[in-house]
């Protein structure tokens, strides 16, 4: 079986046990004990959301500075447009503001680049005074 087939077939099952949980009046099964029974049967670790958030940004991060490395910045840029969009309360928010000035900066824009410098600039300055990040 493909592995999303295993975790249907696994949802499939909880449901069933609760539903006849609740016909019989036994006690259901509770979120944890399925999560763990879960991880047992298809042997994933299951993220809670904001572990899942960090590594989806970092992965994100990731990704982006690859496409640096090979020298695709616009594809980089929007990479990192699309952390900045969408993890604002990650560490990985401000990195890729530094990030996306620098290219700027390589590209020969100036202003773009100043602006991200000064974003990332200001917003790592409130994060080292309060100890998290805001905006």
């Amino acid at each position: 079986m493909k592995k999303n087939q295993k975790i249907f077939f696994i949802l499939c099952l909880f449901i069933t046990s609760v539903s006849l949980a609740a016909i019989s009046k036994k006690p259901a099964v509770s979120m944890s004990d399925a999560k763990t029974n879960i991880e047992k049967l298809t042997g994933v670790r299951t993220l809670n959301t904001k572990e899942s958030i960090q590594s989806i940004s970092a992965k994100a991060l990731m990704l982006a500075r690859q496409s640096r490395d090979e020298k695709n910045y616009v594809l980089a840029i929007k990479r990192y447009n699309y952390i900045i969009k969408n993890f604002s309360t990650t560490p990985e928010y401000v990195t890729a503001l530094f990030d996306k000035s620098a290219i700027y900066k390589k590209m020969g824009f100036e202003q773009p680049a100043v602006y991200n410098f000064k974003k990332a600039q200001t917003l790592a300055t409130v994060k080292n005074k309060t100890g998290s990040l805001k905006r």
